[in-house]
């Protein structure tokens, strides 16, 4: 039944982008918008089906008290056409969103920059959708979900998404969530909250932020308050990501109080924060940063979010897909009081899964965790941490070059120093199950495959194995990845498990016959690039 659903659901996107690209249904308004007043009255029209074209310039939405405000798009199909980056709709100073779509209703726009929203005390900071909205070759930029005076933030700094969300060839940069009032956590969702269905391929979710944690709500209230999750995106519906960057977000920091025992909580997943199902395809996370954990007088600083690209809680399939330079928030420090730093750092530099996780063909290299608070925990896993209980299987892909917390000289005058040893498992922490094929950087124990086959290649502390790959940049195809260079050891080591291209879109497989399979491979690289 679930499965029937999401066809349906396909179906239902793909109708109507073929009415739209067709033409063939019957349009009752077709309007063209020449000057920047005429936007809501064109977008009134509320006919069944109405096809709007916006002159190039910037078109501003009236303050709300002024009778202007947000543009709600209600029982009808609204189709608006720009000029690429030259036709901007504005929100700035408005009080309000941009878009709103309620559920009996359809927007289309295409080649149109959305910019400047910012409703007071609500969510979705340029479009809150409950429809279906479907984005081609546009930019959502510059806008933030509502700040509350005491509660939780708004989610959803750029799009919050309650029905269904088809996004092409776009971009969601500059976006960001509201910082919790009193007593409230940071808004989740920098660039875009996901509680019902959405597809986002070929596209950038580039510099977002989640909010920062809310003071506490009264004197009587001990602790500071969480900084919000997933500063890139956070998915609690079903969420499918192809050929797309997501990259340079952060996730919440927690507050900051010094009247209070318990520093606020850093949020997780600054990439990605996925508790429903997410799957995702040809994608590079890289340079994502969790927030950093409160800091307090007296008592204990907050701890660092966990998960630098991707923290899930939900189910998730990754294929085909790059980590890189992604780093788990940093511990809390101390106040001037009585406390040096009692926060401890967040875990799993990429990765933290406390739920279901399957990876096929990926590359997760370069990523790392910050340290903790001068005296608590430093911060584990820098590739990827599996807690207790999860489950996690991987199978063709590499983990290495990771580092977990480095060791830290505390600042007493002693002799000899004290010094708070590092993190443990720079690759890996917590039990994963393999597929086989992998090629595990350090594996010195503390975690890693707890079946190991014959086909896995798996180094340790003093004989770690070098994947030999190339940095992060441009290597063919829409997303950065990390090439395998000459000699590399996961060159013909692989098996493709039934995939035809790498994250490029480039042939898999093509074998080098100079080189000896694995045993049971068929000449696959291991990892996300295959090289040609």
């Amino acid at each position: 039944m679930q499965a029937r659903r999401k066809l349906n659901w396909v179906i239902a996107l793909i109708c109507v982008q073929s009415l739209v690209a067709s033409g063939q249904r019957v349009i009752e308004h077709q309007v063209s918008v020449p000057h920047q007043t005429g936007l809501r009255q064109a977008v009134d029209r509320r006919g069944h089906f109405t096809v709007i074209t916006l002159a190039p310039g910037v078109h501003r939405l009236k303050p709300k008290s002024d009778g202007g405000g947000e543009l709600l798009v209600k029982g009808s199909t609204i189709v608006i056409q720009g000029y690429g980056n030259s036709t901007v709709i504005d929100a700035t100073g408005s009080g309000d969103r941009i878009f709103e779509v309620a559920s009996n209703a359809v927007l289309v726009l295409s080649h149109i920059v959305l910019r400047g929203g910012q409703p007071v005390g609500s969510v979705g900071g340029a479009v809150l959708n409950n429809g279906t909205l479907i984005l081609r070759n546009c930019v959502v930029t510059g806008s933030s979900s509502g700040a509350p005076l005491s509660g939780v933030g708004g989610d959803g700094g750029g799009i919050y998404n309650g029905g269904v969300l088809l996004m092409y060839d776009s971009f969601v940069t500059e976006n960001a969530c509201a910082a919790g009032g009193f007593g409230g956590d940071g808004g989740n969702g920098g660039g875009i909250f996901n509680s019902g269905r959405a597809l986002i391929s070929n596209c950038q979710i580039k510099a977002n932020a989640a909010g920062q944690g809310g003071p506490p709500a009264l004197y009587a209230d001990l602790r500071a308050h969480n900084g919000g999750a997933g500063g890139g995106i956070c998915n609690i519906g079903y969420l499918r990501i192809i050929d797309t960057v997501i990259s340079g977000n952060r996730s919440g920091s927690g507050d900051i109080d010094l009247r209070v025992l318990f520093g606020g909580d850093g949020g997780g997943g600054a990439g990605i924060y996925n508790s429903g199902i997410l799957k995702v395809a040809r994608s590079t996370i890289a340079t994502n940063i969790a927030g950093r954990g409160g800091t307090v007088n007296s008592g204990r600083s907050g701890n660092g979010g966990s998960g630098g690209g991707l923290f899930n809680f939900g189910e998730a399939t990754v294929t085909n897909c790059t980590f890189s330079q992604n780093l788990a928030g940093r511990g809390g420090g101390g106040g001037p009081g009585l406390r040096p730093g009692e926060g401890n750092a967040g875990t799993g530099g990429a990765i933290l899964n406390s739920a279901s996780l399957r990876m096929l063909s990926c590359t997760i290299c370069s990523n790392a965790c910050d340290v903790g608070g001068t005296v608590r925990s430093a911060g584990s896993g820098g590739g990827i941490f599996n807690q207790p209980n999860a489950f996690a299987q991987i199978a063709n892909t590499i983990i290495a070059l990771n580092s977990a917390s480095p060791a830290v000289t505390l600042p007493f005058p002693v002799d000899p120093p004290l010094v708070m040893p590092g993190g443990s498992g720079p690759d890996c922490e917590g039990a994963f199950q393999s597929g086989g094929f992998n090629l595990i950087g350090i594996d010195d124990g503390t975690g890693g495959l707890t079946n190991v086959t014959s086909t896995d290649m798996v180094g340790n502390s003093a004989q770690p194995i070098d994947p030999l790959v190339g940095p992060l940049q441009a290597n063919g195809g829409p997303t950065p990845t990390h090439a395998l260079l000459s000699g590399s050891p996961a060159i013909d080591h692989g098996k493709r498990f039934g995939l035809t291209t790498d994250q490029r879109g480039r042939r898999r497989t093509k074998d080098n016959r100079t080189i000896a399979n694995a045993d049971g491979g068929d000449g696959t690289d291991i990892g996300a690039i295959e090289v040609q």
